[in-house]
């Protein structure tokens, strides 16, 4: 959801929402996606074993996203 595709269809008031959780305010798109995957399949990546590596712009580790309008426009 926080990357920029043409499957991601949001209304801009939920983009808003989004956007006001993640402390780089903004969505990344599939450049920046491609870059991590390219990483983990080289060799620079060999001791990453089981690891989530949330590409979300910072919002899995912000103390922002139990605030609103995340909460408003998402009924958490």
């Amino acid at each position: 959801e926080y990357i920029d595709t043409a499957l991601a269809t949001y209304s801009e008031d939920t983009v808003s929402a989004m956007l006001a959780t993640s402390p780089t305010q903004r969505r990344g798109d599939a450049d920046e996606v491609a870059g991590l995957a390219a990483f983990l399949c080289s060799a620079d990546s060999d001791l990453i074993t089981g690891a989530v590596i949330p590409l979300d712009g910072g919002v899995a580790s912000s103390v922002l996203i139990d605030a609103d309008p995340w909460r408003a426009s998402f009924g958490t």
